[in-house]
């Protein structure tokens, strides 16, 4: 499954390098840059079955599940007449902990993700637009699973790995200003990490599959975008 998605990503990625000289041929594109922030949703299995079995065993305390979490980041890109390109990061974050007198617990799986995007946008007349869009790149995860307990022990394990991804989605545009615009966004983000390392040990769950990172889910965020 992941050389197959590391080939469609490539594949995309080569047809994206070719197309976007192309258009810059054909017209004078607009150059921008934007702030994004958003709110998606995670697929963290592994990570919640360790929460599970922790819940377990400090009952009546309990962690809560790590579904979702806030995206930060920026892009920078060209638009056309029909299509905008771009480059873009968001810091993906998202933890879970609980505390008490006798010690701390903590899951952090915050990640980084690079995209490369392009996006269609329909024909309008007026300051409102519409257009669907795809990226690929990839997404790098620094996650951490910390257990303190006071005097006794305070440790941190990391939990690191690297993997393709890619998004699929819907967009609009609203210009608010003569160089300003609001684009607000939603779609679908894959974005598993299938092979995590702490100290460069490939981690293992107890049936002997690979432990992963899961940041794939519904994808939300707002950009605002300067035109230069």
């Amino acid at each position: 499954m992941r050389s197959r998605i590391a080939r469609i990503a490539g594949i995309a990625a080569c047809v994206a390098a070719l197309a976007i000289p192309s258009f810059a041929r054909a017209e004078q594109g607009v150059p921008w840059v934007a702030g994004t922030i958003g709110f998606h949703t995670y697929a963290m299995g592994d990570v919640n079955d360790d929460i599970h079995g922790i819940n377990s065993i400090i009952a009546p305390l309990n962690m809560e599940d790590i579904k979702s979490g806030i995206g930060l980041g920026g892009a920078v890109g060209m638009t056309y007449t029909k299509f905008t390109v771009g480059v873009s990061y968001e810091r993906l974050k998202g933890s879970s902990n609980v505390s008490d007198v006798s010690g701390h617990i903590e899951y952090r799986v915050p990640a980084n993700l690079f995209l490369v995007e392009g996006a269609y946008r329909f024909p309008t007349s007026g300051s409102i637009g519409l257009g669907l869009g795809a990226g690929v790149g990839l997404v790098s995860s620094s996650a951490e699973f910390e257990f303190a307990v006071p005097v006794i022990t305070d440790q941190t394990l990391k939990l690191e790995g690297k993997s393709p991804a890619f998004d699929v989605f819907v967009a609009g545009t609203a210009d608010v200003y003569k160089h300003v615009a609001v684009v607000p966004m939603i779609g679908y983000r894959y974005a598993k990490v299938t092979e995590v390392k702490s100290d460069g040990i490939v981690l293992t769950n107890s049936d002997g599959s690979k432990y992963e990172l899961d940041y794939s889910g519904l994808m939300t965020k707002v950009a605002v975008r300067f035109t230069l």
